[in-house]
């Protein structure tokens, strides 16, 4: 014969029905044998619930990529795009806390990711920093409003239906 060869408790090969099943080898004395074990069942599947929780996860996750990603800003009277991961957004608040507190402070010169650094008066530096804000508080209500919609789904093609699009313009 060919292959592996499963023999039942009187030492004669499983018949071909019997050699389907995975077993379980038992060892009395000098007696071997065998008892058929059934496969452990499917795990269920996952509850709505916690299909809405991956899917909140999944959207938060988003949100936070589309924030990091940067933004458009037009303080120069043109649109330049601007860093805004977490380091860019310490710098960006830094550098407004000097400015309000101290008057004399007329601009700065901050970085572009389209031309690189640019020369910012007092007023458009603060307009920078304000669409900063905005894109950042739009993305924020947007996560917001997926996350209420999630919640008030009743199936998972609902939960499913509901995806994070990413905007043309922030």
């Amino acid at each position: 014969m060919d292959g592996i060869v499963f023999l039942g408790p009187d030492l004669k090969p499983l018949a071909q029905e019997e050699g389907g099943m995975p077993f379980r080898v038992i060892v009395t004395g000098s007696a071997i044998g065998y008892e058929p074990v059934s496969p452990p069942p499917p795990p269920p599947p996952p509850s709505l619930g916690d299909i809405k929780s991956a899917r909140v996860s999944e959207l938060n996750a988003a949100c936070n990529a589309a924030i990091l990603a940067g933004f458009s800003s037009s303080a120069l009277g043109e649109t330049h795009t601007y860093d805004f991961d977490m380091e860019a957004q310490a710098n960006l608040t830094g550098m407004l806390a000097v400015m309000n507190a101290d008057d004399s402070m007329n601009g700065t010169v901050w970085k572009t990711t389209d031309a690189g650094p640019l020369p910012h008066n007092r007023q458009q530096f603060i307009a920078l920093c304000r669409d900063g804000l905005n894109h950042k508080n739009d993305l924020i209500a947007r996560y917001w409003t997926l996350k209420a919609q999630v919640e008030l789904a009743e199936t998972e093609e609902e939960v499913n239906a509901i995806v994070w699009e990413t905007p043309t313009t922030t």
